[in-house]
């Protein structure tokens, strides 16, 4: 039996894996945002499913490096402890690690909206903001990893974060209201232009076929796909002379379990 995880900045995905690559059965915890406790959380739970585990493939929100998180606006209590080495010690397992974006992205990529695409970009759109590029169903090449919840976009006078603008704790932050309560039209409107800035950018950056948006923000009825496309038309037709298809993702908020699929699959 194998293990896919995709620990978020709000929940925790879980799927149980065969050996033969199957997901057999998903459940979802919420974060726990302390390490220990979390981790603790997570330990319980899978030990209760009364399985042996060879393989885990774990997604984090953030950037890893040598097996720890180095960092993560909304993980902060989990930054710089030894997840790899504790999932390792606990289930006796081979483990790996990848951002729970790059995760995502290889699972729409591989099994959901970017299937048989070549070069596809995803942007999620949830507690923050991350994305990945997948070039023939591989997670593109990177040092670190892809952030583009980062890069800045000036908006209102002043140069803000894409993931400052656009995020559900930043749409709270900035309206006073969980995104999935907001209902007013105008509102969602001046939400839908600046997702559509990042969206042109990470075009520009990384020249997709087909851009692919999940998370929980992204993929709520409010998301107007339809005018997102429209408002990134009118900035990538005066560049490129065809703009890439843009489109939610298919799988849901398990992309990142079908993700870990695909990445067990080809690590063997």
């Amino acid at each position: 039996m194998n293990l896919a995880l995709d620990i978020g900045g709000t929940k925790t995905r879980i799927g149980l894996i065969s050996d033969s690559y199957k997901l057999l059965d998903s459940f979802f915890l919420l974060t726990d945002k302390n390490y220990e406790s979390g981790v603790k959380n997570i330990f319980n739970f899978i030990k209760n499913q009364d399985v042996r585990i060879s393989k885990i493939c774990l997604g984090i929100a953030g950037v890893m490096n040598q097996g720890k998180l180095y960092s993560s606006p909304n993980m902060k209590n989990w930054i710089g402890k030894p997840i790899e080495t504790d999932f390792k010690k606990e289930f006796s397992a081979e483990v790996y690690i990848e951002n729970d974006a790059a995760l995502a992205g290889l699972g729409e990529a591989i099994y959901g909206a970017g299937k048989n695409h070549k070069i596809v970009s995803y942007i999620t759109v949830s507690t923050g903001v991350g994305g990945s590029r997948i070039v023939n169903g591989m997670i593109d090449n990177k040092v670190y990893g892809f952030e583009p919840g980062k890069h800045r976009i000036f908006c209102k006078k002043s140069p803000s974060s894409f993931e400052s603008l656009v995020s559900g704790k930043s749409i709270k932050k900035i309206y006073d209201q969980d995104a999935e309560k907001i209902l007013d039209k105008k509102v969602w409107g001046e939400i839908m232009k600046n997702v559509a800035l990042g969206v042109t950018n990470s075009i520009y950056f990384w020249s997709p076929e087909i851009v692919v948006l999940g998370g929980g923000v992204a993929l709520s009825e409010s998301f107007d796909i339809q005018l997102l496309r429209e408002e990134v038309e009118k900035r990538v037709i005066k560049t490129y002379p065809k703009v890439p298809v843009i489109t939610k993702a298919a799988l849901g908020d398990f992309s990142g379990i079908w993700g870990g699929i695909a990445y067990l699959r080809s690590a063997v």
